[in-house]
């Protein structure tokens, strides 16, 4: 959610490296939630919303575009980033959070903050530096700017929240257990929206603190696997209504109870489930499937690298540029579970006459969302021939880069 200093406005697509949450609801399945909720408020005015593991706040901000104000909007989680945000939007002090900066140096910076936003932002920071792999060159240097900027970045993100309050500002905000919410939810004037953790364990790796941070809350995480079916047949016997954010195929749902389905490639398909199907029907909510798209997808003239192939002196070892219908083809077809990642450029690898793998490429520019730029001459790093031959820049000290026909030279 939070972003480097050097990108010039919050929001839209963002490196890896410049997040903290990582991973949201698909963008199909929001705006078939925004549909939902349009259609249940324009029904029922007065419907209140409650959203458990509400994460990044995304499904917050469906209800807030389909009509609910904040003061009709409980959000809950457990985690310590999802925590920061609803600490922040419902007006409650930073301080108040379960946490301790574990060190010195840490705790110093942080008493010089004022602002619950600058508060926040700093331990968001914190996160941001643990999560980070520094065991790449690229990945290091970001570490050591991003510890070097620190009053920039926190200063940055202060910024945004503080943008950002102004949309989510007066919601109710709990840590809360979503298994507690669920128990509880007994009102037929409240709709439940649910999205709940698929992965085991991944809010401890995804907010993973290690030395910098301790964030105590004694709820146990949630486990799909384990958990979901005895979550969803307890939302059955609720007054209150319930949209279930499904990621995968479960063959046991009642099919009158699921209203959306959107496929992503074979045997991946996400739904959004209801404990009261009369409910939407009477809203007049409409059923939809997304099917998986067709891709006008093609391979290249040349077989694959053989299991049996023996790399000899005479081996020759190419790249080449080439379209993107030609390198996606061998991405579906070698690694599937990939899903619609995309790049901007995209090379293939050659051995001899035969094709090894394949590679996309995200062109960063000088000044755009990274320090990408020689420090000495401020050339790219980067520079795209048909042929993906390396350049270096002026000075001879930095490798690589060039972005799509701009000039070497930055500004």
């Amino acid at each position: 959610m939070f972003e480097s200093i050097t990108r010039s406005q919050f929001g839209g697509d963002v490196q890896q490296l410049d997040k903290v949450f990582l991973g949201n609801t698909p963008g199909v399945l929001r705006s078939y939630l925004f549909y939902m909720l349009k259609k249940l408020k324009d029904k029922n005015p007065s419907l209140k919303v409650n959203v458990p593991c509400c994460g990044s706040f995304a499904m917050v901000k469906c209800a807030l575009s389909a009509g609910f104000t904040p003061m009709e909007i409980e959000a809950s989680d457990v985690s310590i980033y999802s925590s920061i945000l609803g600490y922040v939007y419902s007006g409650r002090p930073i301080d108040d959070l379960p946490f301790q900066i574990l060190r010195e140096d840490d705790q110093e910076k942080y008493k010089t903050l004022s602002s619950e936003e600058e508060k926040g932002s700093f331990l968001n920071w914190l996160m941001k530096l643990e999560q980070i792999n520094p065991n790449s060159d690229y990945n290091r240097n970001y570490i050591e700017y991003y510890e070097k900027s620190w009053k920039e970045q926190v200063r940055h993100q202060a910024k945004q929240l503080e943008e950002m309050k102004k949309t989510y500002g007066g919601l109710t905000y709990r840590i809360s257990d979503m298994r507690a919410e669920i128990n509880k939810a007994d009102h037929e004037n409240t709709v439940l929206v649910i999205n709940p953790p698929a992965y085991k364990l991944g809010y401890t790796k995804m907010f993973t603190t290690k030395d910098r941070i301790k964030f105590t809350v004694d709820i146990p995480e949630f486990f799909w696997d384990d958990e979901f079916a005895d979550e969803f047949e307890k939302s059955l016997d609720k007054k209150s209504l319930f949209l279930w954010y499904v990621y995968k195929p479960v063959l046991w749902l009642p099919v009158e109870n699921v209203f959306f389905a959107a496929e992503y490639m074979r045997n991946n398909v996400d739904y959004w489930v209801t404990n009261r199907p009369e409910t939407l029907i009477q809203s007049g909510i409409e059923k939809k499937a997304v099917n998986y798209p067709q891709k006008d997808l093609q391979g290249l003239k040349v077989k694959q690298v053989p299991k049996d192939y023996e790399i000899t002196e005479a081996t020759k070892v190419t790249f080449k540029k080439v379209s993107a219908e030609q390198s996606l083809y061998y991405r579906d077809l070698w690694a599937h579970r990939l899903g619609n990642t995309r790049a901007e450029e995209y090379g293939s690898c050659f051995w001899t006459a035969w094709c090894l793998g394949q590679s996309g490429f995200i062109l960063l520019i000088c000044g755009g969302s990274t320090q990408t730029s020689c420090s000495r001459c401020s050339d790219l790093m980067l520079r795209w021939s048909d042929t993906l031959q390396p350049t270096a820049c002026s000075c001879a000290v930095s490798p690589l880069r060039n972005s799509r026909g701009r000039s070497p030279k930055a500004k």
